[in-house]
């Protein structure tokens, strides 16, 4: 179970996430790894919106 106390810890995920997204010289399968990491931490925050 996600807790409150994790939000955090999913922001700074996501955070890192669009960083390695943005970084033109990434390699094309770690851009599209941090696309999938990006969604989950994304669904995270967003279903712990939803339950707020």
């Amino acid at each position: 179970m996600i807790g409150p106390e994790h939000l955090p810890i999913y922001d700074s995920h996501q955070r890192k996430q669009l960083e390695i997204i943005n970084t033109p010289t990434i390699p094309v399968v770690r851009r599209d790894l941090a696309e999938r990491e990006l969604n989950i931490a994304g669904n995270v925050l967003a279903m712990a919106e939803r339950t707020r």
